[in-house]
């Protein structure tokens, strides 16, 4: 069987090694001196520093490497965006060439009966309703959804006149829509809220497209989103009136103030008036006239400043009308002006008569203005020179631009970023809705509102309204 294993003897620290074998010398390090310890030690931290520094730069790299995929993924997002309802309406517009083709194919009876299949299978694809109407107004076939939305059967709809169908049609601005449609050729479109015999009623967008032969009308229920908008409308009033009940509550002791110097006034003269009357000679009577003239002076810039107030809180729809832009602007100045003297704050008014007459809301543009001055305001607190300049001018493009600057320590690139976004307030006490409160109204009333840093310092925002041609 062999010789047994025997175990190989360890090789003693005496024994020599693989290298000494063979004839080589391992030769030992040489002590290092202070010098070379030193240039070991600088090579060692200047690897590793190098090592962090690429560590550092891969880092980087793929950040902006992710950050290019995010940005390519918004712009991809937002190319589909656009171009989804362009290629919405192509499909809308091949499906209607197919259905010429039908047309053409009943007119001459010959072999378009491929045509027509391809057409009713891509009808019961889409997720709109469609109608498909002759020369004559006359249906000729309807898609599934149509059904769904009319809540008639097909057969019961083709070949029936769109007038005997539809009767509320027939004069109608709707129907009216239609004829110009199949006289002009050209493709129509709108939102209509349509009411059914039954009591139903629906908002539908419609798309009207002509062809050779007739009509191929689209048309969507979009009552849920008309639904969603005006919730979102009753949310926006309701929080604009939160805000101006919010800033009442500051302003109620400045506007306390304000009241109280013109009815003490008032008193003070009529309780002259009244000392005049008890021994008054003829002589006196202008005296006494003038007195009572003041004191009543004195009540009606008190009923003044109780009107503001009581318009500034009255919540209501936003009602664009012609305004003088200088008035709204003198009236917010009013509001403001007692918390401006006691913050040390000076008003400048810088107002163009080119730019006057606006299309807005009085009250709510008042707001904006409000909120605007009031953080103005509240900016400059720890400034030496308070200074708030309000200033209007005509633009090129034919709107009014308002614009209120101050002299405050300015706005960051973030905060400029940011300003208008929900919630997000440099005050330890802001709720953070002012400035997104004033962008809803600006938008509301068509315009954009911005936020600047001038090179000369302080901060800037600025809202365009539009002009009103009938008082220019």
């Amino acid at each position: 069987m062999g010789e047994p294993l025997r175990r190989r003897p360890r090789r003693g620290l005496a024994d020599p090694g693989p290298a000494e074998r063979h004839g080589l010398v391992c030769r030992q390090p040489e002590p290092m001196d202070e010098h070379q310890r030193l240039h070991h030690r600088r090579r060692r931290d200047a690897g590793e520093q190098r090592r962090r520094r690429v560590g550092r730069a891969r880092i980087e790299q793929r950040d902006r490497r992710r950050r290019l995929f995010r940005r390519r993924r918004r712009r991809r997002w937002r190319r589909r965006l656009v171009t989804a309802p362009k290629i919405k309406v192509k499909i809308c517009e091949r499906i209607s060439v197919f259905a010429g083709l039908c047309f053409r194919g009943r007119k001459n009876r010959g072999p378009a009966v491929s045509s027509e299949s391809q057409v009713q299978a891509l009808l019961q694809l889409i997720s709109e309703g469609f109608v498909l109407v002759d020369g004559d107004f006359r249906v000729i076939d309807m898609n599934a959804e149509g059904e769904r939305i009319e809540g008639r059967p097909r057969a019961q709809l083709v070949g029936t006149s769109l007038w005997d169908s539809w009767p509320d049609l027939k004069g109608s601005p709707l129907g009216d829509l239609w004829i110009r449609a199949m006289r002009d050729q050209v493709p129509v479109a709108l939102e209509h809220h349509y009411s059914w015999p039954d009591g139903r009623s629906a908002w539908l967008e419609m798309r009207a497209y002509p062809n050779d032969g007739g009509l191929a009308i689209f048309y969507r229920d979009i009552t849920d989103r008309k639904t969603s908008e005006e919730e979102l409308r009753r949310t926006q009033s309701e929080l604009i009136h939160a805000s101006r009940v919010s800033a009442m509550g500051t302003m109620a002791a400045t506007l306390a103030h304000e009241l109280a110097q013109p009815l003490m006034s008032a008193g003070a003269y009529l309780d002259g008036a009244t000392r005049m009357l008890r021994n008054m000679p003829a002589a006196e009577v202008r005296e006494a006239r003038q007195t009572i003239g003041l004191a009543a002076a004195s009540i009606r810039r008190a009923s003044d400043i109780l009107s503001r107030l009581r318009a500034f809180v009255s919540r209501g729809r936003a009602q664009l009308e012609t305004h003088d832009l200088q008035a709204i602007i003198a009236d917010a100045g009013v509001l403001v002006l007692p918390q401006a003297q006691r913050e040390g704050v000076e008003l400048r008014f810088e107002l163009d008569r080119h730019a006057r007459w606006v299309k807005a809301d009085a009250v709510q543009i008042q707001q904006v203005l409000i909120n605007l001055i009031r953080n103005a305001i509240e900016a400059m607190q720890s400034t030496r020179d308070k200074t708030i300049t309000i200033s209007t001018h005509l633009m090129p493009s034919g709107s009014v631009e308002v614009s209120v600057a101050d002299s405050g320590p300015g706005l960051d690139a973030s905060s400029v970023q940011d300003a208008f976004e929900p919630f997000r307030s440099t005050k330890d006490e802001g709720l953070g809705v002012g400035l997104s409160i004033s962008r809803t109204i600006v938008e509301a009333h068509g315009g954009t509102i911005t936020a600047e840093h001038p090179d000369k310092g302080g901060a800037r925002f600025r809202f365009t309204l539009q002009r009103s041609r009938a008082a220019a």
